[in-house]
């Protein structure tokens, strides 16, 4: 099941703030981001240089 896609990093502007997730690995059968391995939330040890955009799709489960 693929839910997301990885985007190339001049597809968003390097970010600021908090870094959230670093070393996130998927295999492409996640439900969710949260669901790949990564560092401790809030974790890591890089910088905005290393920032990379996530697109994810909702599939839709039809009309109730």
């Amino acid at each position: 099941m693929h839910n997301g896609e990885f985007l190339a990093r001049n597809e968003f502007r390097q970010g600021s703030g908090a870094i959230w997730l670093d070393d996130v690995q998927c295999t492409g059968v996640e439900l969710t981001i949260e669901n790949c391995t990564h560092k401790q939330w809030g974790k890591n040890d890089c910088g905005h240089s290393e920032d990379v955009g996530v697109v994810c799709n909702v599939k839709s489960k039809g009309t109730p």
